[in-house]
């Protein structure tokens, strides 16, 4: 039988969880995705002090050390992830690669693949197959 239990985490229900059989597992379907502004809002901040804490780009805007440590920890806590569509249609880079490959492709396939996820990862990509 499932069951799901809410978690709330300073007032965002951004965590489903559902036991079955002992495990639990999150339930990415219902799940609120965690925005910058869900960080900022808590941490007493603007969105773009945020940003530039969570992403370490240049900017002229000046945060404290203790103001971007509360950052990170909130950031932390509220199981942040950069949203992977936005940093693309921003203009930065994704680190994805592609490869395509035939169905009926030979054996030492999964060999040459497996070599390509290596050294990719190496270098900070992920690789979509």
């Amino acid at each position: 039988m499932l069951r799901k239990y809410s978690f709330t985490n300073s007032g965002h229900d951004n965590d489903l969880i559902a036991h079955q059989n002992g495990r639990k597992t999150l339930d990415k379907a219902k799940v609120k995705r965690v925005t910058l502004a869900d960080i900022a809002r808590e941490a007493g901040v603007s969105v773009p002090s945020v940003a530039k804490v969570i992403t370490g780009c240049r900017s002229n805007i000046c945060v404290s050390d203790a103001k971007a440590a509360l950052i990170r920890e909130i950031a932390e806590r509220l199981h942040y992830r950069p949203n992977l569509h936005g940093k693309a249609l921003a203009g930065g880079s994704i680190k994805m690669l592609g490869v395509l490959i035939d169905s009926c492709a030979p054996p030492q396939t999964v060999r040459i693949l497996s070599s390509i996820e290596s050294a990719a990862a190496l270098r900070g990509y992920r690789v979509i197959v």
